[in-house]
């Protein structure tokens, strides 16, 4: 039950990303990695159809070992490698999305804010296995 409901929050979470035009090399790489991190099956949703030139294939590795030093599970928790803003700006310059979608915040702040809430999804669902999802089922659990 806990795998099913962590599986929805990442996809709702790569949904979300996906809304603000992020590209699809970098969603790859997230619903990968988050998954393995989460211990979760990965779908692989996301798929690129055209490989990145040389030179933002190397930034994009570069991200995600300076991610894979910081952690993933420290991701979750907001602290997110500054090469990702990199990656995502060299990206977005050779693919455009093809919608006027105009972002009201940038976009390293967006990524920060939907893991910080993918993180507190997870452990609010956690809270509510351990200690009820309200007063009457507290009190069961503590009886118990």
């Amino acid at each position: 039950m806990a795998q099913s409901r962590r599986h929805g929050l990442l996809y709702a979470f790569l949904k979300s990303l996906s809304d603000y035009y992020i590209p699809v090399h970098i969603l790859t790489i997230l619903e990968y990695k988050l998954s393995i991190t989460l211990h979760i099956a990965s779908h692989q949703i996301y798929r690129p159809t055209t490989m990145l030139p040389p030179l933002q294939h190397y930034r994009l590795l570069s991200a995600i070992r300076s991610q894979n030093i910081i952690g993933w599970d420290s991701f979750l928790k907001g602290f997110i490698s500054k090469l990702w803003r990199s990656v995502y700006d060299d990206i977005c310059t050779s693919y455009q999305p093809t919608s006027d979608h105009h972002q009201t915040l940038p976009w390293d702040y967006s990524l920060t804010t939907l893991s910080i809430s993918l993180f507190k999804g997870i452990w609010d669902d956690c809270n509510k296995f351990l200690h009820g999802a309200h007063r009457a089922e507290k009190s069961t659990i503590l009886w118990h």
